[in-house]
């Protein structure tokens, strides 16, 4: 850098490729009407009550969360979407730390939001576990249907002999 003769005052960035005052303008109150939807300012409340919680959490200014939900609406600006998603909160990791231990701590934090709520993986592991269990009893009635019975019968010929009862469908060995 000290021994470049590159013009400091040139632009290396083609003229197609340049954004025009305006242009940067427009993005910029553009980027403003980018609303918050109610379950994304949920989840920032909860990140927020999380790592208040931390016993070494880093303070993060009410100036700071700011500037970082309108991070998260430029970038759901340029990324075509006109409201914020639950996946923007990931950049956050990235913004609110201010030394190694607090970046750890917010993305064990953003981790545990995303993978828990953002994503409603617990929601959905509930579920999952509930068709397991319904799964289960099926498998359960269906085996004790299928299985051989043995009923106890008494007459003058067999008195306490057991006969064996299959399953409807099965035929009786000979």
């Amino acid at each position: 850098m000290l021994i470049s003769h590159q013009d400091e005052h040139e632009n290396p960035v083609t003229e197609g490729l340049q954004v025009s005052d305006e242009e940067f303008a427009e993005w910029q109150k553009a980027i403003t009407k980018i609303p918050l939807p109610d379950n994304v300012f949920e989840l920032l409340f909860q990140l927020r009550q999380q790592l208040e919680q931390q016993p070494e959490s880093p303070y993060i200014s009410d100036r700071r969360w700011k500037k970082a939900l309108r991070l998260l609406q430029a970038c759901a600006f340029f990324s075509g979407r006109e409201q914020l998603a639950p996946i923007d909160l990931i950049l956050l990791k990235d913004c609110l730390w201010h030394d190694m231990d607090s970046l750890k701590m917010v993305q064990q934090q953003i981790t545990l939001l995303m993978t828990g709520a953002a994503w409603q993986q617990n929601t959905l592991l509930r579920e999952l576990s509930t068709i397991q269990q319904q799964r289960l009893a099926q498998q359960q009635k269906q085996s004790e249907y299928n299985a051989l019975t043995l009923i106890k019968q008494q007459n003058t010929f067999l008195d306490g002999a057991k006969v064996i009862h299959f399953p409807r469908g099965w035929k009786q060995p000979r």
